[in-house]
């Protein structure tokens, strides 16, 4: 301070320059892309965080707008079979993070043998082995479900192997369902809730989109259109969807419509709706990049899923105004009020018929619970979800490892 504050000239007091380091992070997930949830969410962080934290970010796949705001380590891995590219990316990530020097280690689930600070859980593999067969099993061929059987014992062991003091300092889970599940299953570990956010400005109601994007798939002004969005369509339920479209339209419905968007088992969903008469009502529009725009295009969301962490899906539908028709499952349950903002079903055609055609027949009420839907979603952003992961790493950051 002598020499920065007039020694040499009275008149003059300069402050020293203090240099403050940003914060560092190794962060480990699969990808990092707005094509996914899991991968949204981390993408979303990035955005939001980048300008005051150093990531470093051992991924496989990552979006160019991403790569630019990152030190990106590529971690080359085959893309199938499942289980062979877990354990493939668990070992490979694993030797190149031991390398990377960072004041915080963060993953997206149990994916790396390594001693890690943060875990983000967006799916309990303990939890959900514990749950029937019916929700738990895949469509396909022999193939198919023994690839998914053994995919599911090694993501339960890795989390076995990581979810234990010692291993991992904090896990954050997406829900307080999930939570619940993680205090059960790995009680030694603490748990913090970080729920995730939705873009309002991306996800909004658009009238004049509506218009153009409904014309586009065909649909006439007076049909009445439920959107189901989402792959794994065993365990989301699109066989209670379609059966219940088939009962609502045989008690009068008869303008309902169902737009399936997501990647399945086409061939087969399209044999079961045509078996129940609705083949002419369902379309199958594949995996989009831009979800908002199917979303503008209906006018009530349907999930009969068996399990979620969190559901993304239904957030932004909600934040497009539309009323959610679920069952009540970890996320929903927290921003879905039943008879509000849409209405929280049991895991039955009948129970999905019964919302859907009250629905159908009232456009007043799809716009009221459309309404109240957008209102309960308001409450989660991505800032406020990066807000506390920053919090948190600052907190972590300052206490020594144990």
């Amino acid at each position: 301070w002598a020499r920065a504050c007039g020694a040499g000239d009275p008149g003059v007091c300069v402050a020293p320059t203090v240099v403050m380091s940003r914060l560092s992070v190794a962060f480990v997930a699969h990808g990092v892309h707005d094509r996914g949830g899991m991968e949204r969410v981390v993408a979303e962080l990035i955005r939001g965080t980048a300008d005051r934290i150093a990531f470093t970010l051992l991924a496989t796949h990552v979006q160019d707008d991403i790569r630019e705001l990152v030190d990106w380590v590529p971690i080359r891995v085959p893309s199938r079979p499942a289980p062979l590219r877990f354990s493939a990316f668990w070992a490979a990530a694993g030797a190149r993070l031991r390398d990377v020097d960072a004041d915080l280690v963060h993953t997206v689930g149990a994916i790396v043998p390594n001693r890690t600070d943060i875990a983000s859980v967006h799916f309990c593999h303990a939890a959900f082995a514990a749950l029937p067969a019916a929700v738990r099993g895949v469509d396909g061929n022999v193939a198919r479900r023994l690839n998914r059987t053994i995919d599911g014992r090694v993501a339960l062991a890795a989390e076995r192997h990581c979810y234990r003091a010692g291993r991992t300092r904090m896990l954050t889970a997406v829900s307080s369902g999930i939570a619940r599940e993680l205090h059960e299953h790995f009680p030694g570990v603490p748990t913090t809730v970080i729920a995730n956010g939705v873009d309002g400005e991306r996800f909004r109601a658009d009238p004049v989109a509506r218009s153009a994007i409904r014309a586009r798939l065909g649909y006439a002004g007076g049909d009445v259109v439920a959107v189901f969005l989402g792959g794994d369509w065993r365990r989301k339920g699109l066989v209670v969807a379609i059966d219940a479209v088939a009962e609502a339209r045989r008690r009068g419905a008869s303008h309902l419509r169902l737009l399936v968007v997501g990647r399945g088992d086409e061939e087969a969903a399209a044999e079961q709706a045509t078996a129940v008469g609705v083949r002419d009502a369902v379309t199958f529009f594949g995996v989009s990049a831009r979800p908002q725009d199917q979303l503008q295009a209906a006018d009530i969301f349907v999930s009969p899923t068996g399990y979620e962490a969190f559901g993304l899906n239904a957030l932004e539908a909600a934040s497009v105004r539309l009323p959610v028709v679920a069952t009540s499952v970890h996320g929903i349950e927290d921003f879905v009020v039943d008879g509000v903002g849409g209405f929280l079903c049991p895991r039955t055609p009948r129970a999905f018929a019964d919302a859907m055609t009250r629905l159908h027949d009232d456009p007043v009420l799809r716009r009221t619970m459309g309404e109240a839907a957008r209102v309960g979603a308001s409450r989660y952003t991505w800032e406020a979800a990066n807000r506390r992961t920053a919090e948190l790493y600052a907190a972590l950051a300052s206490t020594p490892r144990p």
